[in-house]
């Protein structure tokens, strides 16, 4: 594959998206607000240990992104790409990662307690050690080849 083929595969963070999350959550769910149909791209970001409890990530690219450790706890994740995030002993408790794609994400020691995950590819995912004592939130959830 040539060089140019390889940068269109590869993901891609806005930067200016990346600033105003960081900066404050309910400034940028506020932006969420007026700007519904804005792509959020932020694949392959490092927001380990970051506060983004409640935030709007609704259908957020966060492929490879590193969220070990960040306080996610009532965040909206629906629809969001999240392949080989990330989410290693996060606070996900009371998210919504509903219809999300969590195929090969760690999700080891994570705290998933009371989350939405109806809906969720969580083909290949590392859940060891995760708390997730919340089975009925799980319809229709695709587990195979996971490590629980």
């Amino acid at each position: 594959m040539d060089a140019e083929n390889q940068d269109a595969e590869r993901p891609f963070a806005d930067e200016k998206q990346l600033a105003r999350l960081k900066k404050d959550v309910r400034q940028w769910n506020s932006w969420r607000e007026y700007h519904p149909d804005t792509p959020i791209q932020l694949a392959g970001v490092n927001l380990e240990i970051a506060n983004l409890g409640d935030a709007d990530l609704r259908e957020a690219d966060l492929r490879v992104a590193s969220l070990r450790g960040a306080y996610l706890e009532g965040a909206n994740l629906e629809g969001a790409t999240l392949e080989d995030a990330n989410f290693e002993e996060a606070n996900l408790r009371r998210a919504n990662l509903g219809g999300a794609d969590l195929r090969s994400v760690n999700l080891g020691g994570a705290d998933l307690r009371e989350a939405n995950l109806g809906r969720t590819n969580l083909e290949e995912s590392n859940l060891k050690g995760a708390d997730w004592t919340c089975p009925e939130k799980v319809p229709d959830t695709y587990i195979i080849y996971a490590a629980i």
